[in-house]
């Protein structure tokens, strides 16, 4: 089996392609490396891939055609999602491609209730006034119990925060296009608009995939309808907000 590692030189490669990771690829296989600064694509990876059964690919990774792929029966993606990553022509082929998108969801999902704790409670005030020699005799912050929390789009991550959340509040709207009524009764929240959702939670996060569609999805009328004081957290591609 030969596998050729598309990651390039840098903190992606130091950070996923570890020592360690080398030596057990080195285990199980013929393993070629990127010696460029960036990642390979079209003719010039088909190129390097001209023999080889697994392509492994990071962060940046440009648009991976069938054309390009030669002999590649498999794809070890090491990002999460493969959107704008993978071409459908891939997937319509027998490649089989796979990705840390499981692994991603449970990390984003426990930094979501972190940020959600952190800015209620004002950690970053206190945190500050405390390295610059301060104490607050009157510290005013609010917690996460019984807030009215909305999810904006249900998948991966969110199917992981709300399990979470359910320790602090039983008030969990979930704005989705695939409603699913058994899953909501499971999990424990209801559906609601975007209208709804901004209207009446005090906090909101975002969850949303990045696609033509959702380009600017959340916008300036849905920030209007937030009350005073109301947190709102965006872990989802930047261009989903306007």
């Amino acid at each position: 089996m030969k596998i050729f590692v598309n990651i390039p030189k840098g903190f992606r490669n130091d950070s996923f392609i570890t020592d360690a990771i080398r030596m057990r690829l080195a285990s199980v296989a013929e393993v070629v490396y990127n010696e460029k600064k960036e990642q390979l694509s079209g003719a010039e990876l088909a190129k390097r891939l001209k023999g080889c059964d697994v392509l492994m690919t990071g962060w940046g990774q440009p648009l991976i055609k069938s054309e390009d792929l030669g002999t590649v029966k498999l794809i070890v993606h090491t990002g999460g999602t493969i959107g704008g990553i993978i071409d459908m022509s891939v997937l319509d082929s027998d490649v089989t491609v796979i990705s840390g998108n499981s692994h991603y969801a449970e990390s984003v999902s426990e930094g979501v209730l972190a940020y959600m704790l952190y800015a209620l409670r004002k950690m970053a005030k206190y945190e500050r006034e405390m390295r610059e020699g301060k104490w607050d005799w009157s510290p005013v912050n609010e917690g996460l119990l019984d807030k009215k929390v909305g999810i904006v789009s249900y998948g991966a991550i969110s199917s992981r925060l709300i399990p979470k959340l359910k320790l602090f509040t039983d008030n969990i709207k979930v704005y989705s296009t695939h409603k699913n009524d058994e899953i909501a009764k499971k999990m424990g929240f209801s559906y609601a608009t975007l209208e709804e959702i901004f209207s009446t939670c005090e906090v909101v996060s975002v969850h949303t995939a990045k696609n033509p569609e959702t380009f600017h999805m959340i916008n300036k009328k849905h920030f209007d309808l937030l009350s005073d004081g109301a947190l709102f957290i965006n872990t989802a591609r930047g261009a989903v907000i306007d």
